[in-house]
């Protein structure tokens, strides 16, 4: 069966933190909830960018 990585993202002493489900040491530490949330890019074999999807505030002026 194919492993799924659940993302969690934490308030800790005033900051935030994204962990990986099942594991105590985090990914990074931000000092916003907004900078924890981000993007998730998926790739193609050739590279290209097959999806995407943004968390929070898109910097971006275009939808999508």
């Amino acid at each position: 069966m194919t492993r799924r990585d659940v993302l969690w993202v934490v308030s800790t002493k005033g900051q935030w933190e994204v962990k990986r489900e099942g594991e105590e040491n985090s990914l990074g530490v931000f000092p916003t909830k907004e900078a924890a949330l981000g993007q998730v890019k998926i790739q193609r074999e050739d590279t290209t960018i097959e999806e995407e999807f943004t968390y929070g505030g898109d910097p971006r002026r275009i939808p999508g």
